[in-house]
């Protein structure tokens, strides 16, 4: 009855184990005062008279359900304490807070509770503050208030193997959540008037409604074709051992590739190989990736070791990896999307890492066929940016030839080589258009001559030339570059198109390698950003349209600049309509904003 009176409650579960989707309730830890009231836009606000973190007191509730064994304590049944709660929790009058809500969200969905609407988490708002800080509970409450809370291994004792509270009783337990409650609580009360306004509307307009977005993604998961991958690792495994042989053969004897030490001493003892630095720890050579690429006109041994590692990771993170992760529940993969780990606000994947995933070679792509749609009635449909970030990069400039070719829908990696080589656009060719691809990403990410140089086959002399070319072509994306740099070292950060910033410490550092990783990184970032912040805007439009519509189609996954949706086949065309329409977002941009979309029996086919 308290709750339900309340204006505003903050929760934290505490559970069985941290799978959002494999986990049970141990119990609910609620908080709650007359601090934080809604405003008329159901926006958080703070009391004028506890605008500090002091004022008034913070009342906490521990409701225990799922405490193990005869020493857990008094308990409620589970399922009553869920249907009870149920109206509290959804009721929209009742703003909500939590610490990483998605995880909240994620397991009440696996007992049919809604968790709604979110009005403040304060990891979001650490993120949008300083990406670059550590947004965990513990971290932020320690960084601000110097208040150090109790860690999980001192209730349940570190000795123990099980790591969840349900096997803690009922009164240690009840000290710790209401705690981890009355904390988050504490924080939304300190966050919530330091907020600008840029940083409201990207925490109450992107980032909030964004958070369910994900948690429905999350929760729909993708299907994927077992059988598939189970005869991919087969193959895998026979070309693994054909590398195996042929690696041996040039060594002259068997060894364990996977070895740092005993690959350092056929490299660089047996074969004499020239050496490229020390490891870290200086126990030898360095036989990393970076290193061996380095080496790969030295012996022809160094293509196949690559080779062999490439596959040995894709076969074990991936093709063996994937079917791990298979949810028991319904046999679906739910990969985890993080807002709080890229300081650029790009999302970032867990569980499994699909950014990660190498989509240029043709193995790695295959990866992508085993995720498929979930019943034979259904596609796959993926919508990709076209050169978002390029695009961008006009946008930003107001560079008239970079405009000028997105205008005329021109290939703009030909565009930029026929820019440089001074001739017409017809009359590029493929190794020139290499040119100016190498040269448009060595621009946007701020590469230096010499790993540009490295890149294009040619002297670090020949690579500063043909960027002061790029340069004399497009002078206003100099000026951007040149004003860009100029204010991050006057202020300290950049900002996106959405005033989303990132900070830099070391623009004016003294060393010149300190600084350059810092101002590369300056420039990037509000490209990075903006793309960022446009996706997950269009994130948002397209979960509203989809529901707004009554479709079955369902956003799946996220992936750099792409989204994959599960379509019905008898929707396909709707889809494409609303999804080309969430993702161009009314063309905010001085240059067109082109969506690629692609239907399939499964991902690859689709992309």
């Amino acid at each position: 009855n308290e709750l339900s009176q309340q204006e505003v409650l903050c929760l934290d579960l505490e559970t069985s184990g941290l799978d959002q989707f494999d986990c049970d309730i141990v119990g609910y830890a609620f908080a709650w005062s007359d601090r934080i009231k809604l405003d008329e836009n159901k926006r958080p606000a703070v009391a004028r008279e506890h605008a500090t973190i002091d004022g008034s007191v913070i009342q906490t509730a521990y409701i225990p359900v799922g405490h193990s064994g005869i020493i857990g304590g008094p308990q409620l049944d589970a399922r009553t304490v869920a249907d009870r709660l149920q109206p509290i929790l959804a009721n929209p009058s009742i703003g909500k807070i939590a610490q990483n809500a998605k995880f909240e969200m994620n397991v009440l969905s696996q007992q049919g509770l809604q968790f709604a609407p979110l009005c403040f988490d304060p990891m979001l708002a650490s993120y949008i503050l300083n990406p670059d800080e550590k947004h965990g509970l513990k971290e932020q409450v320690e960084r601000l208030f110097g208040y150090q809370m109790l860690r999980i291994t001192e209730v349940i004792g570190s000795g123990r193997k099980q790591t969840t509270m349900g096997f803690v009783p009922v009164d240690k337990a009840a000290v710790y959540a209401a705690d981890d409650a009355r904390m988050t609580y504490q924080l939304a009360a300190y966050y919530i008037p330091l907020l600008d306004d840029t940083q409201k509307n990207l925490l109450y307009d992107m980032e909030i409604p964004l958070t369910a977005v994900l948690a429905r993604m999350e929760q729909n998961g993708v299907a994927l074709d077992l059988p598939y991958l189970k005869a991919f690792s087969e193959e895998l495994v026979c070309e693994i051992a054909r590398l195996e042989g042929e690696v041996f053969e040039l060594a002259g004897h068997p060894f364990n590739i996977s070895s740092t030490q005993q690959l350092q001493r056929v490299l660089f003892e047996e074969l004499n190989l020239k050496t490229q630095g020390k490891t870290a720890k200086k126990t030898g050579f360095s036989t990393d990736a970076a290193a061996l690429e380095s080496l790969k006109n030295e012996h022809p041994i160094i293509d196949k070791i690559l080779e062999y590692r490439h596959l040995s990771k894709l076969r074990s993170t991936y093709v063996d990896g994937f079917p791990k992760l298979v949810n028991r529940r319904d046999g679906r993969l739910h990969g985890t999307f993080n807002q709080t780990v890229a300081a650029t606000g790009r999302l970032s994947s867990t569980n499994p890492n699909l950014q990660n995933i190498p989509i240029k070679t043709d193995i790695g792509r295959r990866i992508r066929k085993a995720f498929v749609p979930g019943d034979k009635d259904s596609v796959l449909l993926s919508a990709d940016y076209s050169q978002i970030e390029l695009r961008l990069l006009a946008h930003m400039s107001g560079d008239e030839t970079l405009i000028d070719a997105f205008e005329k829908n021109q290939d703009i990696h030909a565009r930029t080589a026929g820019e440089i080589f001074d001739v017409p656009l017809d009359s590029v060719t493929s190794q020139m258009r290499g040119v100016g691809k190498t040269m448009n990403f060595a621009l946007v990410y701020q590469q230096g001559d010499y790993r540009t140089g490295i890149d294009l086959g040619v002297s670090t002399q020949e690579a500063k030339q043909f960027r002061d070319k790029y340069f004399s072509r497009y002078p206003k994306v100099r000026e951007l570059v040149n004003e860009t740099l100029a204010k991050a070292r006057e202020t300290g950060y950049v900002t996106t198109l959405w005033g989303r910033r990132r900070y830099f410490r070391y623009l004016n550092d003294r060393n010149a390698n300190i600084r350059g990783q810092d101002e590369r990184a300056a420039f990037n970032a509000p490209l990075q950003g903006s793309a960022a912040d446009l996706m997950k805007l269009a994130m948002i439009r397209l979960d509203k349209t989809l529901k707004e519509k009554n479709m079955k189609s369902r956003l799946i996954l996220q992936v750099h600049d792409e989204l994959v949706l599960e379509v019905p086949k008898e929707e396909i065309a709707a889809a494409r309509e609303v999804v080309a329409d969430a993702m161009q977002m009314d063309q905010p941009l001085k240059v067109p904003l082109v969506v690629d979309i692609g239907v399939g029996s499964n991902w690859m086919e689709a992309h």
